[in-house]
């Protein structure tokens, strides 16, 4: 594990625990690498931003835009209905059925030539925009959408359009880009104390779910991106754009009287203090 925190472009703390791998002793340290999971979808909103700022994306165009063969495949998603907004604020309607594409032992199952397909064939339940309902699919579909409109990998329009303009040099979803040995392995603890290495999640660029969670990256890149993140609210020069789109609440995760949780564009957005979910 590693730990940090970032003020004002100063950071305050960076601490590591443990073993990136338990069987060589090797320590977690600042050139550590992580799997952040669903903290790549931040990149994949951050990613469609800068294409709409360059006017190769509509926020609002039906998603059949850039995928006409959604169109044309019988299935019960409503993709005519669907934009990139509802896609990346979970608000399609559409379960995750994450066991689709995650087997046993970690492995993914389905090739990323079948993600449109299988996306199609989602089923509907919930009419869109009608509630939020999380979904690892859309993102992947995202990725889709990104690789259409740039002609280049998802992975390489991260690279060049986000963290290329963030100074994010230890964060990538390419393979060749991340060092050999450089990544912490997953394990679990028994009930005896013992550690069990767990398989890891194939997701570089080029597998199905690579936009909905495929990043690798370190701590010190992670506080670089906090750090960005806060300087965007507080109204500063970003070298990014459409970012406030990206941090607006979207949808709601759940609402009351008194409090609400809302969905940005790849960001659950909360007042402190409250739990999330």
């Amino acid at each position: 594990m590693s730990v940090g925190v970032v003020q004002n472009g100063e950071t305050l703390l960076e601490h590591h625990l443990g073993f990136a791998d338990v069987e060589s002793q090797q320590v977690a340290e600042s050139t550590t690498r992580y799997p952040i999971v669903s903290l790549s979808k931040s990149f994949v909103a951050a990613t469609v931003a800068q294409l709409v700022h360059n006017g190769q994306l509509q926020w609002n165009e039906p998603i059949t835009t850039y995928l006409p063969e959604l169109s044309s495949i019988a299935g019960p998603m409503p993709a005519d209905q669907l934009t990139s907004i509802d896609l990346l604020s979970h608000q399609t309607g559409l379960p995750g059925l994450e066991a689709l594409w995650l087997g046993a032992n970690n492995d993914v199952i389905v090739p990323k030539e079948f993600t449109v397909t299988l996306c199609k064939h989602l089923p509907s339940l919930y009419p869109p925009r009608s509630k939020w309902l999380y979904n690892n699919w859309m993102y992947a579909l995202v990725g889709e959408v990104i690789e259409r409109v740039t002609n280049v990998t998802w992975g390489q329009a991260l690279e060049s359009r986000v963290l290329s303009q963030v100074g994010l040099s230890q964060s990538s979803v390419i393979e060749s880009e991340i060092p050999a040995g450089s990544t912490a392995f997953p394990y679990a603890v028994l009930d005896d104390k013992t550690q069990w290495r767990i398989s890891n999640v194939r997701l570089e660029d080029g597998e199905t779910m690579s936009p909905a969670g495929g990043v690798r990256s370190t701590l010190h890149d992670l506080l670089l991106w906090g750090d960005f993140l806060l300087s965007v609210l507080q109204g500063e020069k970003s070298p990014l754009y459409q970012m406030e789109n990206i941090l607006s609440g979207q949808s709601f995760i759940n609402q009351s009287v008194s409090f609400d949780e809302l969905y940005g564009l790849g960001f659950a957005k909360v007042t402190l203090v409250h739990r999330l979910g």
